[in-house]
């Protein structure tokens, strides 16, 4: 096969059409290359073809070794995955063991572990002004883990709370207390107004009020009585508890200079785990030392 320069354009052979047969070219060359090589190590030592085959082969090796072991490894995680028996997110909560809460409270509510998982995951952040890789994933993790069925309960900061329930997220607490429990957190329920919620969900142009940064643990506990006092709401609608009192959040500092508001997701399985979880986060037996990750100089 043979290309011909022609600087005066006398070539009618079109750029993709030189460049396809320069492609056969350094194939017929590499073909070529292979055959002489092979010829030449045909009467060759069995060790020094090894050394050969090896040096040449090398990349082929490497991508085939690197792909079974990716498919293994795909295929080991979806056969030892286990299903849950219960999942939280901490959102931006900081100084607590996740691996050794969820074994924790697994023993706490007398939950099989050993068939099923039981995951609380406070090692993810997300901001107001989101954006970043790390709060993108929360994000999608978070929407992702409802979409499934598996997140039972969710903790934010009170301003993110606010924006995650308008998108209809968490249950209506009324609904999944009872009477008795009701009566002990009332008056620490947070509250949306569901006709804001419903223009939220169906009006792209609009954007609730919100701050653009958290902002100081005085400014957030300004802005606290607004969505406590459902008496300014159309239709008010319960939707976390206030939960900055709890014993695990007080002595861990979980959520130093935020207020954690603890909502139940509303497809949840588990309604009545999520609220063994709110008991446990307030229990005083529980070893909250054991779960921080805050060296304690005695």
């Amino acid at each position: 096969m043979k290309l011909v320069y022609n600087p005066e354009g006398e070539n009618t052979k079109g750029a993709q059409e030189q460049e396809q047969e320069l492609t056969v070219l350094e194939e017929d060359n590499v073909k070529k290359s292979s055959k002489v090589m092979r010829e030449k190590m045909k009467d060759k030592p069995f060790k020094e073809k090894a050394v050969y085959y090896i040096g040449y082969y090398k990349f082929h090796v490497l991508g085939i070794v690197v792909a079974i072991a990716a498919i293994a490894s795909i295929i080991y995680t979806i056969a030892t995955n286990k299903d849950y028996c219960f999942m939280a997110m901490l959102v931006n909560s900081t100084n607590i063991k996740s691996e050794a809460i969820g074994e924790d409270f697994g023993s706490y509510a007398e939950l099989d572990t050993k068939k099923y998982q039981c995951f609380v995951d406070t090692n993810i952040t997300e901001s107001l002004a989101g954006g970043n890789p790390a709060e993108v994933g929360t994000s999608t993790r978070f929407v992702a883990m409802i979409s499934t069925n598996d997140l039972d309960v969710a903790v934010f900061n009170s301003d993110l709370f606010y924006l995650k329930a308008l998108n209809g997220v968490f249950a209506d607490l009324r609904q999944v207390l009872s009477p008795e429990e009701v009566a002990k957190y009332e008056d620490r329920f947070f509250y949306i107004d569901l006709d804001e919620a419903q223009r939220v969900q169906n009006d792209l142009d609009y954007s609730p009020e919100s701050p653009e940064v958290i902002g100081s643990l005085e400014e957030q506990r300004s802005r606290l009585p607004k969505f406590m006092d459902p008496s300014t709401m159309k239709r008010p609608m319960a939707v976390g508890i206030v939960v900055d009192d709890a014993k695990l959040f007080e002595d861990t500092m979980a959520y130093y200079n935020m207020i954690p508001v603890y909502g139940v997701i509303a497809n949840t399985k588990r309604p009545e785990v999520a609220l063994k979880f709110l008991d446990y986060i307030y229990d005083e037996t529980v070893d909250t030392k054991a779960l921080s990750e805050l060296v304690v100089v005695e």
